[in-house]
């Protein structure tokens, strides 16, 4: 029988016995065409245990904080315990019987629902990814870019002209006329560079804005550091051109880009005020240009262990320190959206007074990133201080006191106008702007094992797969339902934004909106009709015609330019715009920022509703119209419609009349359930169908089916031929010029048309019973490790890791392989966890290993574990290796794989071999008074406890710890201090190194203080020392062993005048 598991949070959750839980499959309802599905169940219950209660945090009672029903959480599927799906799960309630916690209720997702609840309501303008994104708002810069574009570093590289300054004008009308008498007007510009060189011809530069590539948008999605998600790039990419060629232009309000707005610039190099350090570990999440505030987060900390939290309050001041007199704005912004704001500020002030402001009173904030801004019309330098103050309400344990967090920023606002594409971008969220691209582009997405969501034309997903199943003999054929497919019969595909006056003006002309199409299924008389609508504006652009004193001539000028104004010819604001872009082969006139000087433009960026300029008829060039419209550049009509290229096969074969929606239940084999891919095909009774929808009901076994049927296209030259088999002296239907017949073709009867009255098969069982013979073991991958790295040498370099457990195939330990990667670079080395393809790809080198029986049986039966050292030698320094290690539960053909592999490790020569420290048994760390120590600073001292390194941004591990957070020693102290314990000369940040000698502790008259620490044993003892916040220095030594005092608690402060540490090997 199938056994269903459910793990929620990496805990399995406890299953009634009798409970049925339903899965639903779907890439896209043929009842619903625009919506892109995933999979789901049907909400199911589950009993309130006591491991349920833990898990959901005693849910039924709203005085305990720490469960948010509202969210998702990371959830797997397994049959049999293998994995089958991973997910999402959402609690939606519970019940109690007799004021006694009952039953839970719970809905498991698949992984791609997650983009709505991962993006949530954030909006673009929120995407730190876009603030790298900035040009300075001047005469020459607003030439630069409408000529050559500016390029920018993506996550993948450079983007070749990431930003441009696109022939859009927000208010002004152009004209291209050669006579000197046709000069501006206060709504027509004449940008023809013949007419004159004076400040009475061309368009002023404060007419445009600048536009980003898609791409940028995608990249900086991808980027942000909350949503963790990462595209395919099938679709979203740079080889792509019909997607990459796009751009947004940044358009959000109506006017010039500056017309009642100040400069605004950001705080950045946000850091600790100094001697701050976030002693509770609940301030992680500020970084060079924001801060974030998370509930969760806060909760996770050391600080809130077994504590009952009722409610937690978070308040936040800003003091503000101008170097100038001028008047300012302070601007708070959440979530990329103003949150504050405190106008007309002079000298320093917090929170928008001039008096201090106690953190208790500041201003009451959310979850969110908070990011700041300076608005000033003068120039000057500001320095920000941001307070941020935690308190929570809760039951025992008492005495859980508030935390408060300080940080300093800066900012200064120039001569010249710095603008950034974030603060320009259109008021549009984040989900709607993908979901947008989907409608577009008919695109499907779903997540891979691997984590990333796979993007593609809903063509290519079905294209994907060639795999064909022959269900018939599951089926049971008591009840099968054959319905019409579409309760509608027209599919109308639009944009939402065509306000714009030249969009506007065709509608009234044509009787038809701008690029829209209105597929009709004209056999059909009934149904409604099903509308596309996508929210982007799609503006009709303006192909100038030469005039001469305003006689207009049949010859284009080159110059398309975009109008946005409405049909009263006022600034118009609208939907977000898209765009192509190409060159223009035209030179144009213009007036810079002052409106003091003329300018000319050579060959400007002009906006496209086609991929690129030149003949579109029959020339297969994308255009981002629906409809087969009349290109604006080329004058010709383009058929390379949106329609036509992403929409036609599905709609046409959705419209077939011969189409079916074909309703069946199956008793699938298991085999079947985990490799489905949905976009196989199931053959039933020799015809072909697509999967449509599909519900697995794991109790019964029992799968519900929604098929439709997929039909060929007859080749009718094959059917002549075959009619034309026995060919008489009367024929009719062949030429004498036929290639088809020979002089020797005789009369073939072996050839004969299907009797189409052939009955259904009739050995199928009308109830068959669930098949699993064919299903292979369960195997589940070993458990990995880190291992010290040992220091490599200038000739050699170590590869390090560990084994902590194997796997199994079925219920027996086993382990077949395990080995290192390694290469130059990681760009093929981390493009796949697949092992396979990992050995075939060019310059990565396998260095396998098949464990010995007696090592196998020491880890699978004593736990012992399996430490791998391999050595690199013959190098030459500098050199660098990047290496993973991996471990293979099962190699053989029987039975699947499951495998291990670790992340990229870095690993590098050293300049020469280390020199050692002499540390002789008796000698002294500090140096107390009348001794000689190691370390050379003077007046210093440090604190010595045993803590967990994750308070200062390390690892999770418990050891000794070195610090002083009032006044921190500097990182050539730190340096000495670990080569004292190491005998390392110049010991890098982060990297742990062997601990040389034991030591203990002796007080400052150089009595021993043993009783409180003694290290007497050094054996995988490591020490190393990390920049907290980037900037503290902090001493940790792991392993050894260390008894004393200090160990339960207390601390050993060191200095000249305090304690030292003294060796004792």
């Amino acid at each position: 029988m199938v056994q269903l598991q459910v793990f929620f949070d990496n805990q399995e959750v406890e299953l009634f016995k009798d409970e049925s839980i339903v899965l639903t499959q779907s890439i896209q309802d043929i009842k619903d065409i625009q919506k892109v599905f995933i999979p789901f169940t049907q909400t199911f219950n589950v009993p309130a245990s006591r491991n349920n209660n833990k898990i959901f945090n005693h849910f039924y009672n709203f005085n305990i904080l720490g469960f948010d029903a509202r969210k998702k959480t990371d959830a797997e599927l397994y049959l049999n315990f293998k994995l089958f799906k991973k997910g999402k799960i959402k609690l939606e309630g519970v019940q109690l019987k007799n004021n006694e916690p009952h039953t839970y209720k719970l809905t498991f997702f698949g992984n791609t629902v997650n983009l709505k609840d991962l993006l949530g309501e954030t909006k673009l303008n929120s995407l730190i990814g876009l603030q790298k994104y900035k040009f300075t708002y001047d005469s020459s810069t607003i030439q630069s870019l409408m000529t050559g574009g500016l390029d920018f570093v993506a996550l993948d590289g450079n983007v070749n002209n990431a930003l441009i300054i696109p022939l859009i004008t927000h208010t002004a009308r152009l004209t291209f006329d050669s006579n000197s008498a046709v000069t501006n007007t206060d709504t027509i510009k004449n940008i023809n560079t013949s007419a004159g060189t004076s400040t009475s011809y061309g368009v002023p530069l404060s007419e445009f804005k600048p536009a980003i590539r898609l791409y940028c948008i995608i990249k900086a999605i991808e980027s942000e550091p909350s949503y963790n998600i990462e595209f395919s790039t099938d679709f979203f990419s740079r080889s792509n051109e019909p997607f990459f060629g796009l751009y947004m232009w940044l358009h959000n309000k109506e006017g010039a880009l500056l017309d009642n707005q100040s400069a605004q610039s950001q705080v950045l190099n946000f850091a600790p005020l100094t001697g701050q350090v976030d002693k509770d570990g609940v301030f992680g999440g500020f970084g060079n240009k924001s801060f974030e505030s998370s509930i969760d987060e806060i909760l996770k900390a050391k600080k809130y262990d077994n504590s009952k939290i009722k409610q937690v309050s978070r308040h936040l001041t800003v003091e503000v320190t101008p170097s100038g007199s001028d008047p300012y704005n302070l601007v708070v912004k959440k979530d990329g959206e103003e949150f504050q704001r405190f106008e007309s500020l002079t000298g320093t002030t917090e929170n928008g007074q001039s008096g201090s402001v106690k953190l208790k009173d500041g201003i009451e904030i959310q979850d969110g990133v908070y990011t700041f801004y300076i608005e000033s019309e003068a120039a000057q330098n500001f320095t920000l201080v941001v307070g941020n103050r935690i308190k929570t309400s809760q039951g025992f344990p008492f005495g859980k006191g508030p935390s408060e967090f300080y940080l300093t920023g800066t900012t200064s606002i120039g001569t010249s106008k710095e603008l950034s594409a974030v603060d320009l971008m259109p008021d549009m969220k984040v989900i709607d702007f993908l979901t947008a691209l989907f409608k577009l582009y008919n695109l499907t997405a779903f997540e891979d094992d691997n984590g990333i969501v796979q993007v593609k034309t809903l063509d290519d997903f079905y294209a994907s797969s060639t795999s064909a199943h022959d269900i018939t003999e599951y089926v049971d054929k008591t009840e099968t339902v054959t319905d019409s497919v579409l309760p509608f019969h027209e599919v109308d595909f639009r944009f939402e934004g065509t306000g714009s006056f030249l969009a506007n003006n065709h509608k009234q002309l044509a009787a038809h909106e701008w690029g829209a199409l209105y597929e009709r299924d004209k056999t059909q008389t009934g149904g409604t009709t099903y509308d596309i609508n996508i929210p982007f504006e799609h503006f009709k652009y303006e192909h100038l015609f030469t005039s001469n004193n305003k006689v207009e001539s049949t010859t284009l000028s080159g110059v398309q330019y975009g109008y946005s104004v409405d049909e009263s010819q006022s600034p118009y604001l609208g939907q977000p715009l898209i765009f192509y872009a190409a060159k223009s082969a035209t030179n144009i006139r213009a007036l810079n920022l002052a409106g003091t000087a003329g300018v000319t433009i050579n060959t400007p960026f002009i906006p496209l509703n086609c991929i690129e300029k030149g003949s579109t008829a029959l020339a297969g060039k994308q255009s981002i119209n629906f409809n087969a419209e009349f290109d604006e550049f080329s004058l010709e009509v383009n058929p390379t419609s949106l329609f036509k290229t992403y929409y036609e096969t599905y709609i046409k074969d959705v419209f077939d009349p011969r189409k079916r929606l074909t309703t069946l239940k199956a008793y699938l084999p298991m085999s079947l359930i985990y490799s489905l891919n949905l976009a196989d095909k199931f053959i039933l009774n020799n015809n072909e169908y697509r999967i449509n929808k599909i519900s697995t009901n794991f109790e019964t076994e029992k799968s519900n089916l929604e098929l439709t049927n997929i039909f060929e296209t007859p080749d009718f030259r094959v059917l002549t031929v075959v009619a034309m088999n026995c060919v008489t002296a009367d024929t009719t239907n062949l030429r004498a010029d036929t290639i088809d017949v020979r002089a020797d073709a005789g009369c073939d009867n072996k050839t004969t048309l299907p009797n189409i009255s052939t009955g259904l098969p009739q050995n199928v069982n009308n109830n068959p019973q669930s098949v699993f013979s064919d299903t292979n073991l369960p195997v589940t991958a070993p458990t990995l490790a880190e291992l010290q790295i040992p220091v490599g040498t200038s000739t050699e370099v170590f590869f390090a890791h560990q084994i902590t457990a194997a796997g199994k195939i079925g219920g027996k330990g086993n382990i077949d392989e395990y080995g290192f990667l390694y290469a130059t670079s990681t760009t093929n080395l981390s493009s796949t966890d697949d092992i396979d393809t990992l050995k075939t790809l060019s310059g990565i080198t396998t260095v396998a290993f098949t464990p010995s029986l007696i090592t196998a049986d020491a880890l699978i039966i004593d736990n012992v574990p399996i430490q791998k050292v391999y050595k690199k030698a013959s190098l030459t320094h500098p050199a660098s290796l990047h290496y993973r290690f991996y471990a293979r539960t099962n190699t053989k053909a029987t039975n699947t794989k499951a495998d291990a592999i670790s992340t990229a490790q870095l690993v590098s020569t050293n300049a020469s071999t280390v020199s050692q420290y002499n540390n002789a048994n008796g000698d002294n760390m500090v140096g107390i008074i009348g001794t000689t120590g190691y370390i050379s600073q003077n007046n210093w001292n440090i604190i010595m406890e045993n803590n967990n390194f994750n308070k200062y941004g390390a690892e999770d591990q418990t050891g000794l710890v070195l610090s002083n957070n009032s006044n921190p020693v500097t990182e050539a102290t730190a340096k000495q201090i670990v080569e004292w314990f190491s005998s390392v000369a110049s010991p890098v940040a982060n990297t742990y190194y062997a601990v040389s000698h034991t030591f203990k502790a002796i007080n400052r008259f150089g009595a021993d203080n043993s009783s409180v620490l003694n290290f007497s044993n050094k054996t995988n003892a490591f020490v190393k020392y990390v920049l907290f916040a980037g900037a503290f220095p902090v001493i940790m030594i792991k392993g050894g062993t260390v008894t004393g005092t200090l160990v339960s608690g207390g601390s050993l402060r060191l200095g000249s005048a305090e304690q030292d540490l003294q060796s004792t090997s």
